[in-house]
């Protein structure tokens, strides 16, 4: 059954947004400067933010971790070129969520290290997870009339069904019936939103879900009893001419002395999404074994990219490996966001605008936000402006093997 409503969009629409990474939250924070309600549903089980991620000891989010260690295990910077991306990393810098990362980064090969210069790189104080927090309490807090805060978080929660009925989308999850909204915004996207879009009778969201095309990445979180030896002062790096390893970042330069104490180094290894590929397993039970020889040849392909023989690293003291399966778009429709004004569902996320970039998602995440405030009281018979990307092809994305930083 194709879902459409046939009265008019609400005056004052509650929105079910169905993620809480930087394009759900800014959606979120969006809608409640116009005065409109919605609730974030989000999976995390230590925070919100998804690939906005830190993983540290003192939350126990590392497993049997030591103490002391700090890990973005996700993004690893952002990049601002859009002069309205610009003005909101200006506002969260006032606000000191974000700094510049001034350390050099570059391009590592064998070696010989070569800082890329003259391009502005931010960081979130304290982790990237950091950043997705602050969103989410910002957008909590915005009020109207004094009734109380406009946006409510739950997490972790899943939603794996968003049912259409005359008096709106009722969604649940985990066994429990979640509530009714008048808009759904799908801000996640693999094969937990495909199974999530296929029924809800919006078959051309549907279909562009299905069109997008995911890499897989290997991240390996490493602690160094020791400093390890970098030429050139590196604190991150494009690793070139290498199968295995696309990015080295070292988090204790970076994040400062909450990325590391006692002398530990912590760094943070993502694989080539060709590595990932080849060793992509269910991400939900990655076998012991396989963990194991991920990491061993992560630590190897850094050793050699540094230049260094064998055994030259520093002991490790702790490591981790996660397996992001869907973790970069390789192909987009670049567009702001997709929007069915008729069954008021949408979609938002980097994937959509241009690729791995949390410019992208943030921008997304505004464009629906304006897009679902511009049809209030609207006819659906007077929506057809509103509609954008249900049919728009989907073109490969260029960038960078760990995400599109423009």
């Amino acid at each position: 059954q194709r879902a459409s409503f046939s009265g008019s969009f609400p005056e004052d629409p509650a929105t079910a947004i169905i993620g809480g990474g930087m394009s759900g939250l800014a959606c979120a924070w969006a809608l409640a400067q116009s005065g409109l309600r919605c609730t974030v549903f989000d999976t995390g089980e230590h925070g919100v933010g998804g690939r906005l991620a830190t993983r540290s000891s003192a939350d126990g989010s590392l497993r049997g971790a030591p103490p002391g260690l700090l890990f973005d295990h996700a993004c690893q910077y952002f990049t601002a070129t859009h002069p309205s991306f610009q003005q909101i990393v200006d506002e969260w810098q006032a606000a000191g969520v974000v700094q510049r990362w001034e350390g050099p980064v570059g391009r590592l090969r064998g070696g010989s290290f070569v800082p890329d210069g003259g391009q502005e790189r931010y960081m979130a104080r304290g982790g990237m997870r950091q950043l997705a927090e602050h969103l989410a309490g910002r957008a909590s807090r915005e009020q109207r009339d004094g009734s109380g805060g406009l946006v409510e978080v739950r997490r972790p929660q899943w939603v794996s069904e968003a049912r259409f009925t005359p008096d709106g989308w009722r969604l649940a999850g985990c066994g429990r019936d979640q509530g009714v909204y008048d808009a759904v915004v799908i801000a996640h996207n693999g094969k937990c939103a495909n199974r999530l879009a296929a029924p809800m009778g919006v078959p051309a969201v549907a279909a562009q879900l299905r069109r997008l095309r995911l890499a897989a990445t290997w991240v390996l979180m490493a602690a160094f009893r020791s400093p390890v030896a970098v030429p050139g002062g590196m604190e991150g790096a494009f690793i070139q001419g290498c199968q295995v390893l696309a990015w080295a970042g070292n988090n204790t330069a970076k994040l400062g002395p909450g990325g590391g104490r006692d002398g530990v180094e912590c760094w943070t290894l993502i694989s080539t999404q060709g590595y990932g590929g080849t060793n992509k397993v269910p991400q939900e039970n990655v076998p012991a074994d396989v963990a194991q020889r991920v990491a061993a040849e992560m630590l190897a392909a850094f050793a050699t990219a540094l230049g260094l023989p064998e055994g030259a690293l520093p002991p490790v003291v702790f490591t981790q490996t996660q397996l992001w399966g869907a973790a970069l778009p390789t192909n987009s429709p670049r567009v702001p966001c997709i929007f069915d004004p008729a069954a008021r569902v949408g979609v938002c996320g980097d994937w959509v605008a241009e690729g791995g970039s949390v410019q992208a998602a943030a921008l997304s995440g505004l464009a629906l936000a304006q897009r679902i405030a511009a049809a209030r009281g609207r006819r659906p018979d007077d929506m057809a402006d509103l509609a954008q990307g249900l049919t728009t092809p989907l073109k490969a994305v260029a960038g960078e093997e760990i995400g599109q930083f423009p």
